[in-house]
């Protein structure tokens, strides 16, 4: 316990420089959707109005949880910008923390959630160019070491490289956070479905957990002195509850921002996680889940207009850049692959330069390092594949860095297992190599003669 007491320290105390950067500029009112947002809630008065359809701005969403942020800060703060950048520094505060419990819930290791933490906190912040730097670094320095002490056993030292190489690169976030999550006031769509997201996943990841522990025997006069505080960790209570939170927390997250409709894929991802370590996932949970989604559809086609508005159409991307963009989590080395080509049509002496292979190693580099990152199962699968679906309908869309927001907690979770991987193949590098034991003479002394 004390353990966690200190690793949820550590995760607050990273979490704090979010809130306390709170934007304070009148400017933040100035913006042309802020000022729609605040004008249509200041003609309605009626908070309750944005569940009945669209949201102030009228530009076809259904977001009464994410207008009702709004309605709170206009009651509280009237024209007072300071009030509005405080709720977006709190609502990603918020969700540094609400991650911080994600990662306990997968994984029941507190540095490891800590760390996980640390590296989302320090994403709002801009590119962590220094730890990744440091990894860079001393993944030569661990490439160095492995020449020394190996020699040709080069696969005590080369998935390390490769990995430390990977980490470096991954430890750079997709998009920088802070310009649109905290200096701009729609951002909080984006970060008020994700406190609500990591709500439900969390509270989802718990309920199969507990569910994975044996309900606790009473102890009675029978049971063994020397047993009665030595057993296995035991579920005391129903884990019922963390069901209903995992629901309550889809259908808010729902209210909040569209991106929340990959939420029930992000579960069974968790699921899939608890399946593959040995648990059994309540499959029917997943039909509430869904079956929001199905709820939530038809509620957007009774309150909303059928047709896109003039915003809606305006930021529609095609299909060949929605690849690109889903890449980028899924193996962001390819677009450099796809390349060489272009490269090689210069002519024949480009083969002699180091452009055509720059690519193929950073693709060697990143495949390794992925490759490696999936012993860490829970945490590939929730980090990788889980931000890649979490991004998935966003990638349509031209850029907005908010869109990156909830994908990007995910995949903290990807980085931070990489991370462990790597120090362990790092810790491999850097021992000396075992020595064979002598052989044994024959016979052995003190052995029996043998005829």
């Amino acid at each position: 316990m004390k353990r966690w007491r200190v690793a949820f320290l550590v995760a607050l105390l990273a979490a704090l420089p979010v809130l306390l950067s709170f934007s304070r500029s009148p400017g933040l009112l100035q913006d042309s959707d802020t000022k729609g947002i605040l004008a249509g809630i200041r003609t309605a008065q009626d908070p309750l109005k944005w569940f009945r359809g669209d949201w102030p701005i009228e530009n076809h969403f259904y977001r009464p949880i994410s207008a009702l942020t709004f309605e709170a800060d206009n009651a509280l703060w009237r024209d007072n910008a300071a009030g509005y950048g405080f709720t977006n520094a709190l609502l990603c505060f918020t969700s540094i923390l609400l991650l911080f419990w994600l990662l306990r819930e997968l994984t029941d290791r507190p540095w490891l959630s800590a760390a996980g933490t640390v590296v989302f906190a320090l994403w709002h912040a801009g590119p962590i160019s220094t730890l990744s730097v440091v990894v860079f670094w001393g993944a030569w320095l661990t490439l160095a070491v492995g020449v020394f002490r190996h020699r040709r056993a080069w696969r005590s030292y080369i998935p390390a490289f490769l990995t430390l190489l990977a980490l470096s690169r991954e430890l750079l976030p997709i998009r920088s956070l802070f310009g649109r999550m905290i200096d701009w006031v729609p951002g909080r769509t984006a970060s008020t479905m994700t406190v609500f997201a990591l709500l439900a996943l969390a509270a989802y990841a718990r309920y199969e957990r507990l569910r994975l522990q044996p309900i606790a025997d009473p102890i009675t006069p029978e049971t063994p002195p020397a047993t009665r505080n030595t057993r296995a960790p035991i579920r005391t209570g129903s884990a019922a509850p963390w069901a209903v939170a995992g629901v309550l927390g889809t259908a808010l997250a729902l209210g909040s921002y569209e991106q929340a409709v990959m939420l029930p894929a992000v579960l069974l991802v968790i699921a899939a996680a608890f399946r593959i370590r040995g648990g059994k996932p309540n499959w029917a949970l997943h039909g509430i889940f869904w079956g929001l989604i199905l709820g939530y559809l038809v509620l957007r086609w009774q309150l909303l207009p059928h047709t896109a508005s003039g915003y809606q159409a305006q930021q529609y991307s095609s299909t060949r850049t929605a690849f690109w963009n889903e890449m980028e989590y899924l193996f962001p080395a390819l677009a450099g692959l796809f390349g060489i080509p272009s490269t090689l049509s210069a002519g024949a002496l480009m083969l002699l330069t180091a452009q055509p292979y720059t690519p193929l190693a950073d693709a060697a580099v990143v495949a390794t390092g992925y490759w490696h990152a999936r012993r860490e199962t829970v945490l590939f699968l929730v980090g990788w594949l889980g931000s890649a679906i979490a991004f998935a309908p966003m990638a349509w869309f031209k850029l907005f860095e908010h869109y990156h927001y909830w994908p990007m907690a995910l995949r903290a979770a990807f980085v931070v297992g990489m991370g462990v991987v790597a120090l362990r193949l790092a810790a491999i590098a850097w021992c000396p190599p075992a020595r064979s034991a002598p052989p044994r003479p024959s016979p052995a002394p003190g052995s029996l003669p043998h005829p």
